[in-house]
């Protein structure tokens, strides 16, 4: 029985539980991003190093392709992902980006799986414009 007290120690250890399941996920969608360089911009540090202070959470924006459409093509296929300003306007304005269609975000979580990532990819291969060529 509990009287309702968790430990630091114990959300800590869930904490950690959480990232080690979620950094080869964001490791691979971040390899995968980068790589179609210069079409995407990754917004932040596109390391993976504990370090980096990389959260599990990728915000894009592409050359040709507005963020509310990427967004549309893959709920179309059924992948979530969110497109805005997420509160950061004069940040987003401040590297250029247009704050009415802002960025994708991708967030990835300890419950997400790494086929639902592969998933995401092929969405994102599918949408017309998507090629790392200008």
């Amino acid at each position: 029985e509990s009287n309702g007290d968790v430990s630091l120690d114990t959300v800590r250890a869930a904490y950690e539980r959480m990232s080690v399941a979620e950094a080869p996920l964001t490791a691979r969608l971040l390899s995968w991003l980068t790589k179609q360089a210069p079409m995407v911009r990754v917004i932040g540090t596109s390391s993976t190093d504990e370090d980096s202070g990389r959260l599990p959470m990728i915000s894009i924006v592409h050359a040709r392709v507005a963020s509310h459409a990427i967004v549309a093509a893959c709920r179309d296929d059924r992948v979530v992902c969110r497109h805005g300003s997420f509160l950061s306007p004069r940040i987003l304005r401040a590297l250029g980006i247009d704050e009415t269609d802002g960025v994708v975000r991708f967030s990835l979580l300890h419950y997400n799986t790494m086929a639902e990532v592969e998933a995401l990819i092929v969405s994102l291969e599918r949408i017309d414009g998507w090629g790392t060529r200008a």
